[in-house]
């Protein structure tokens, strides 16, 4: 499928339930999704310990099989990186040849050209597809906690290039947690500028590094303000316009925690000012695990408390009586004027439903979407 013709709106297979009432419930929502306008799935190795691969290939062949369908007019992409249990459990590794020093046990990684190689072969073969629109490289900014981790992946690029060039996948590039979200001094941030042109004079300008694949929701606009290590400090956006890339937003409903922010939002606005009239329900809250994304999470609390700025009352302003909260969420991330498509969870039918709903409806002003994020997140 052609990169200008995605949908604004597309599944990512993350969540959802490790059983066959869960798989059944997601093939009910992918079934109603592709007949209905969406063309984005984005699935992953360790996606449901790999459950959702096998759905979506099924899906695929049963909606080929009807007549109405044609594998050609949707996007799939996958990625490994990150590892899922099933993996790790087999004896992959040892087929490989792979040791157990180039396996990352403590954060359920992999970064090896072999692997990933084996990879997307792997995903081919359980999706029973000929070939994937795009694969990514999982989180690999967590190279960087092991020796050489630029060059494993270099490494692995070529070995992407080299797929795309036998015709088993078109596009491939980056899914990345943590690598546009960390400041520039962090070891984990992912340099893509200085990645890219190392790519370049490797494989040369015609290469298929194409994706880039990052969280980007009302919780998380971190990388909005993402910027190069070099001199000219490009962001994001002036990035993905000069080397021509395709930007996929994750988590784009925060991973569905949007009614615990602003309830974090409601109470830090009390600080130093009044006491919360509830002394008996427990907070309904939800705080991430990682320091640093308890750190952001601080500094867009801050900035609201700052601003005086109620984010649920300010949705509200958005939305209509035919939207919830989270379509609007949502629909201000697809907006975002440099979003190829927001991916989101749809495990229930009647997500996909909104979403589609929301799909058909034409995207906010982007100047609206624009002066949104500058007044809410700048610092």
């Amino acid at each position: 499928m052609m990169l200008n013709n995605l949908s604004s709106i597309g599944f990512g297979l993350y969540k959802g339930d490790h059983s066959d009432l869960g798989d059944e419930k997601w093939v009910e929502s992918l079934n109603f999704g592709l007949q209905s306008g969406i063309n984005v799935i984005d699935t992953a190795q360790n996606y449901r310990n790999g459950r959702s691969d096998i759905i979506i290939g099924n899906v695929i062949k049963t909606l080929e099989s009807q007549g109405s369908f044609n594998r050609k007019d949707v996007f799939i992409s996958s990625k490994a990186g990150l590892l899922s249990e099933n993996i790790i459990k087999s004896d992959s590794f040892i087929k490989l040849g792979l040791n157990q020093n180039q396996i990352d046990y403590k954060q359920k990684f992999c970064m090896e050209p072999k692997f990933i190689d084996w990879s997307v072969e792997r995903a081919l073969k359980v999706m029973k597809l000929n070939y994937l629109d795009a694969f990514l490289l999982h989180n690999p900014e967590l190279a960087y906690l092991r020796n050489n981790g630029n060059e494993k992946i270099l490494s692995c690029l070529e070995i992407l290039e080299k797929k795309s060039q036998e015709g088993k996948i078109n596009y491939y590039g980056f899914a990345s947690w943590n690598g546009f979200r960390r400041r520039p001094e962090s070891a984990l941030y992912l340099d893509i500028v200085s990645i890219l042109d190392e790519l370049k004079d490797r494989i040369g300008l015609n290469n298929k590094f194409k994706i880039i694949e990052a969280p980007l929701s009302i919780g998380m606009p971190n990388i909005i303000y993402y910027h190069s290590k070099d001199k000219k400090k490009d962001t994001l956006q002036v990035i993905l316009k000069k080397y021509g890339l395709k930007f996929f937003s994750s988590a784009s409903l925060y991973e569905g925690f949007l009614n615990e922010l602003f309830e974090l939002n409601k109470l830090y606005s009390l600080t130093f000012k009044l006491d919360s009239n509830n002394e008996h329900t427990p907070a309904k809250v939800s705080f991430p695990k990682s320091e640093n994304s308890l750190i952001q999470l601080f500094e867009l609390l801050l900035n609201l408390k700052k601003n005086n700025i109620e984010l649920e009352a300010t949705l509200r302003e958005f939305s209509s009586d035919e939207y919830n909260l989270f379509n609007v969420a949502l629909d201000i991330v697809r907006s975002t004027d440099f979003v190829d498509c927001a991916l989101t969870g749809m495990e229930n039918i009647k997500y996909a439903k909104k979403n589609v709903k929301l799909l058909n409806c034409p995207k906010l002003d982007a100047k609206i979407v624009k002066n949104y994020w500058n007044k809410f997140w700048m610092i």
